[in-house]
Parts: C-alpha cells; sequence; structure tokens
C-alpha cells in the first residue's frame, strides 16, 4: 500500500555524499549549497561594491526622480492656475491637488537629502502609479491611451528597479558609511 501523504516523502531525503559536510566547510563547492546560501553569497558580494552617497552625489535614478516629481507638481500647479476643472466639487478638488502636491513636494526635500524614507515613499507613490497605469491599460479605448499607459509603465518600471540601488546605498551601515581618516 502506498504513502499516504505526500508530505511524509518530503522528509525522505537522501544521505549527502561521503564528504560533502567537509567540502562545503573547506570552500565555495556550489554542488553542496542551498540555494539560499548561493542567494546570500551573491547579495555579499552585491553588498560589498556599494559605497555611501556622498552629499553632493545625485546618481542619475535620483535625478530623474526628484525631476519627475518637480514636473509632476508644476504640471498641477499649472492645470490649478489656468482654470482646469477638475470636478464639481471644485473646492475639495484643489485641497486634495494642493495636499498631494505638499506630499510630492516633501519627497522632494528628502530625497534632495538623502532620507531614505523619502525614497521609500517615492518608491511606493511609483509602484501604485504603475499598478494604476496597467489597471488602465485593460480599458484604453484608443491608441494615445495605450500609448500613454505604456509608458508610464515603462519609465515608472525602469526607475523603480534603479531606485533600488539608491536606497541600498543610502541605507549602507553606519560604520561603511565614511572610511575613518
Amino acid at each position: 500500500m502506498g504513502k499516504r501523504s505526500r508530505k511524509a516523502g518530503r522528509l525522505d531525503r537522501p544521505a549527502p555524499p561521503p564528504g560533502a559536510e567537509r567540502a562545503r566547510a573547506a570552500g565555495p563547492a556550489d554542488a553542496f549549497r542551498t540555494r539560499a546560501e548561493k542567494s546570500e553569497a551573491k547579495n555579499a558580494e552585491v553588498r560589498a561594491t556599494l559605497t555611501q552617497l556622498e552629499p553632493g552625489e545625485y546618481p542619475l535614478p535620483l535625478k530623474l526622480a526628484i525631476g519627475t516629481c518637480i514636473v509632476l507638481v508644476a504640471i498641477n500647479a499649472a492645470m490649478a492656475i489656468g482654470g482646469y476643472e477638475l470636478e464639481e466639487g471644485e473646492g475639495t478638488a484643489y485641497v486634495q491637488l494642493a495636499l498631494f502636491s505638499g506630499v510630492i513636494l516633501m519627497a522632494v526635500w528628502g530625497m534632495w537629502k538623502h532620507r531614505y524614507w523619502a525614497v521609500l515613499g517615492f518608491q511606493a507613490l511609483l509602484a501604485l502609479t504603475i499598478v494604476i497605469a496597467s489597471l488602465a491599460l485593460i480599458t484604453a479605448s484608443n491608441l494615445w491611451a495605450v500609448v500613454l499607459c505604456a509608458s508610464v509603465i515603462a519609465y515608472g518600471s525602469w526607475l523603480f528597479w534603479k531606485m533600488i540601488r539608491v536606497m541600498a546605498r543610502i541605507q549602507m551601515p553606519e560604520a561603511r558609511r565614511r572610511p575613518p581618516g
């Protein structure tokens, strides 16, 4: 009669070959390392190449993130000043626009000062924008809407990916930030 549970089969792993523990302790025997060990080794290699952002250093993704926020606030301000009708209840719409612009400007200030919370908040807003653009792409009714949504998704995804390294450089441990000297 067969086993009743598939989980029981998982416990019956074959014994490692003789000398596997010795090979694992001796050096990089990739054949005997688990996925987690390999992943941690890669992470350690990448961490070793990272350096803390200097006070006047602004990598391209950080500059693009700051520029994107400033352009967004400028467009919102121009639309509000130009009298663009937002909704029927315009009073609350302008308050919401002002609050959103204030949050974005706070993120700009924080990213300029290399604050981790600002980059993390910007990435959260960027992820939300990508999701909304993806949902809008589903209901796009003309070519212009498809191109606009696809552009937002492509640029937002690229910027999100590139900002991960910037966040890692901002979040460097205190001991590795500046060499003693």
